[in-house]
């Protein structure tokens, strides 16, 4: 039964075609990959350990089109980044998760929540979250 719930998933699937690569030099791992809703072929993305609270933006050729530094923000291992509704306001908003934990040390990881502003500033809101024993 479940080879042929898979088979129909499958078959489902829209077509997946490769547009570009990834140009930025700043960009050494990307993480996660967003796209935007404000701006019609942009994407974003974040480096996954390494670097200082940052999103990038990219074209669908991996054309680099600026950075954005996330105020207030420490990126201590960012994994994914998405965009939704936001927790407290009508907007969507941009959410990374700051959520790996190799070494299993930490006590806690933050969601980030940030709605982008006009002048592609970050505001951002951020809810730490114990880490559940054995994830």
């Amino acid at each position: 039964m479940a080879v042929i719930l898979l088979l129909l998933t499958l078959q489902s699937i829209p077509s997946v075609a490769l547009t570009g690569t990834l140009h930025s030099p700043r960009v050494k791992e990307s993480s996660g990959i967003a796209a935007s809703r404000a701006h019609p072929g942009v994407l974003w993305t974040h480096n996954d350990s390494g670097d200082d609270a940052y999103v990038y933006a990219t074209d669908l050729a991996g054309a680099d089109r600026g950075v954005v530094r996330i105020r207030g923000a420490r990126a201590v291992d960012w994994e994914d980044i998405a965009l939704g509704p936001c927790p407290t306001q009508r907007a969507a908003c941009l959410y990374i998760a700051d959520t790996g934990d190799n070494e299993m040390a930490r006590k806690s990881v933050v969601i980030r929540a940030g709605r982008r502003g006009g002048d592609l500033r970050l505001t951002t809101r951020q809810r730490a979250l114990p880490r559940e024993q054995g994830t």
